[in-house]
């Protein structure tokens, strides 16, 4: 049977199929997921490869009446999504069929899409199925000399499922280095939030010292696959006390 690459609009996506698919797929992440791409992009529409065998999400907007794809805030990786490794191949497929629709912008591929002429951007990733004392023996010298500063700090790990705080926090701290990213764009991180904390895919966590100061707060999503370090906020205070190192560590 001969495999169908076809351009969907928004409308014609099966939701529930799309999503089985980012959850089967080794390289499903957590931003290709229907909720988090509506909450987020908003207007967005895909490539659906067979019966929903391999997918890719396509973020648009238009400016003067052109369409043309964007890499939204929040969302690092999307890229051609695939269950079966065969269908790595179809991506060059997957972009003539986008490109008969949208001829400009920008798309964010994922780790396992070949890169090609691509511009290839570092990731870090911390394989979390070792033990503590496994993961902390491979820690370098500096992080090793951080967190013994931090332990002289009397800090304190605590949870939250303050959102709004999490975000403004950040927002606070570092909207004059990303003025792209709009008090809308904001907006809807909560919303999303607020539905992934529902759904028990939310972890907010804090290093507060002996006054009750929050000096550091890391905002994470989760699926079945990933955690993923979503926001990381310090303030001046937490950078002089290594807060940051201590609450990741934690």
């Amino acid at each position: 049977m001969k495999d169908t690459v076809l351009y969907l609009q928004n409308q014609e996506i099966d939701k529930l199929k799309w999503d089985q698919c980012i959850e089967d797929a080794p390289n499903g992440l957590i931003y290709a997921s229907s909720a988090y791409l509506d909450y987020i992009c908003g207007t967005w529409d895909a490539v659906v490869i067979n019966d929903y065998e391999a997918v890719m999400p396509l973020p648009w907007r238009k400016k003067f009446g052109i369409q043309y794809l964007y890499q939204p805030p929040f969302i690092q990786q999307l890229g051609l999504v695939f269950k079966e490794e065969r269908f790595k191949n179809f991506l060059h497929q997957a972009l003539d069929v986008v490109i008969d629709k949208i001829k400009f912008g920008d798309h964010p591929f994922n780790f396992n899409n070949d890169a090609g002429k691509f511009h290839v951007r570092q990731n870090f990733i911390l394989n979390l199925s070792h033990n503590y004392e496994n993961l902390s023996s491979h820690y370098s010298n500096d992080l090793k000399r951080n967190l013994n500063q931090s332990g002289k700090q009397n800090l304190q790990l605590s949870s939250s499922d303050d959102i709004e705080n999490a975000i403004e926090l950040y927002s606070d701290l570092y909207a004059s280095r990303i003025k792209h990213i709009t008090k809308k764009d904001y907006r809807q991180l909560k919303h999303l939030c607020n539905i992934l904390l529902k759904e028990d895919k939310l972890i907010i966590r804090e290093a507060i010292d002996e006054q009750g100061n929050i000096l550091a707060a890391n905002l994470c999503v989760k699926d079945s696959k990933r955690m993923y370090l979503l926001l990381s906020s310090t303030t001046t205070e937490g950078r002089k006390k290594e807060a940051n190192h201590f609450l990741l560590d934690q």
